[in-house]
């Protein structure tokens, strides 16, 4: 492996546990008012999920459990590409293998 590859990989690790970290120490600092609305409480549950994915991927990765972790990244790739691609194309995308 080349040692570019090696340093951009190093890199991108670091970088991603520092977002894993700072996101996990985010829970300690919130606090809750007097009300409170069940759809923020939601949200969060649903980023928690990603968030154990994400790691997941990566202790897979670490252990040279390619396929594993990208089977597993699959939900993780599927919510990126929901979230970028307009509802109207997301169909013709997903079915055809030449699309625009």
């Amino acid at each position: 492996m080349s040692d570019s590859l090696i340093r951009e990989i190093q890199r991108v690790n670091k970088t991603s546990d520092t977002l894993i970290k700072e996101y996990s120490e985010l829970h300690g600092s919130m606090s809750r008012g007097h009300v409170h609305h069940a759809m923020y409480t939601d949200l969060f549950e649903f980023a928690n999920l990603r968030v154990e994915t994400a790691t997941s991927c990566l202790m897979l990765i670490r252990r040279d459990c390619i396929a594993d972790a990208l089977g597993l990244s699959r939900s993780l790739l599927f919510l990126v590409y929901t979230a970028q691609t307009p509802r109207d194309q997301r169909v013709h995308r997903l079915t055809c293998s030449a699309g625009p």
